[in-house]
């Protein structure tokens, strides 16, 4: 058989574009980072590391700085570790207890170089320690038209006896007298919706060990308005703050408040920090951390943060409450932050300003 001139041309062409292809060297990218989780002991823990790159990067992780390349093994085994890494690199923790609590991170190779996430935080709670935990998410948007009925949903759980009740915020605070029921379940059904429904409600759940508030917004809209533009699902929002909380001067023993309201993408939470000044800038880390939107891991009884974000800090002193607090948003899209001073006044007026 006899080979043209252009054919061979051609065959030598692809010959070289197929020996170049096969050396591309795409850098690794992590497109899905672990975030920072809580969650009670007995739960699996799921940590994302997906990625992108060329040849596919290998996905290592590590502990409170430690590698756990030599003995972190494959979820696909038949008798897999508690702790195992799947293909897609997410890092399993199944049947989580306390002493698995730490710092995680992980770390993407190929031969094009390295890429490592962000140092995120993992703790497991202990149940019979801790204060009530929602089983329903966090804060949630109700609508429902005028004349029927909603059901607002609170369920929790956790150790003792758990006192749970509702309260609502914001417009007529007082409940649907001889239209309301708390059900087995905790939850506040509303029956013949009226205009003055509308507003937030508040659901507090306590034990022996403390307590967790959730809000929920209830919007009641008028019969003429369709069903399907009621239910229509509403844009996410892009991540920013609607309320940014202001600089607080209080007394010795008493309690400051900072509000805070993030409002971003489904899953947006709200992080608070204790912040410190460096050349004129403020500056933290994963260690300053104070907790989440209803949930407090510092061991200070003092500080109680609220689901719709706000910090609240009690019976405040000189020596250690005063200082500056910074409120974090976190969401797919990113993070924002903002920072709030707290100045204590003492019993002879003096005022003590951090960085002073």
């Amino acid at each position: 058989m006899e080979v043209t001139g252009s054919v061979l041309t051609l065959l030598t062409a692809f010959v070289v574009l197929q020996t170049a292809a096969n050396h591309v060297h795409i850098a690794p990218q992590i497109v899905q980072p672990p975030r920072s989780i809580v969650v009670m002991e007995g739960r699996d823990v799921e940590l994302s590391c997906k990625t992108t790159g060329i040849p596919p990067p290998r996905v290592h992780w590590k502990r409170n700085n430690h590698s756990l390349m030599k003995w972190l093994q494959s979820c696909q085994e038949e008798m897999s570790p508690r702790m195992c890494i799947r293909e897609d690199g997410t890092l399993v923790i199944q049947n989580a207890v306390v002493t698995d609590s730490g710092t995680f991170g992980c770390i993407a190779r190929n031969h094009a170089g390295r890429e490592e996430s962000e140092t995120v935080w993992v703790k497991v709670q202990h149940k019979d320690t801790q204060p009530p935990q929602f089983l329903d998410g966090g804060p949630e948007d109700e609508r429902e038209m005028v004349g029927e009925a909603v059901t607002l949903r609170c369920q929790a759980a956790g150790s003792g006896n758990i006192r749970v009740w509702w309260t609502k915020l914001s417009g007529d605070k007082l409940l649907p007298e001889g239209r309301h029921s708390e059900l087995d379940d905790n939850s506040l059904e509303i029956r013949d919706l009226q205009s003055t429904d509308a507003g937030m409600y508040a659901c507090t759940a306590e034990n022996e060990h403390g307590w967790v508030m959730k809000t929920i917004s209830l919007s009641v809209v008028a019969p003429h308005i369709s069903d399907r533009a009621r239910k229509s699902p509403v844009t996410d929002p892009p991540l920013g703050f609607r309320v940014v909380p202001e600089d607080q001067t209080v007394t010795v023993g008493d309690t400051a408040m900072f509000n805070c309201d993030v409002v971003g993408p489904f899953g947006t939470v709200t992080l608070w920090y204790i912040g410190k000044e460096e050349n004129g800038n403020v500056v933290f880390d994963d260690g300053d951390l104070i907790g989440r939107s209803g949930e407090v891991l510092s061991s200070d009884k003092r500080f109680h943060i609220f689901t719709n974000g706000t910090l609240a800090i009690t019976n405040v002193t000189m020596d250690y409450t005063d200082g500056i607090y910074v409120c974090q948003g976190y969401s797919d899209q990113g993070s924002v932050t903002t920072p709030a001073t707290l100045i204590v006044e003492g019993k002879n007026s003096v005022l003590v300003v951090p960085g002073n």
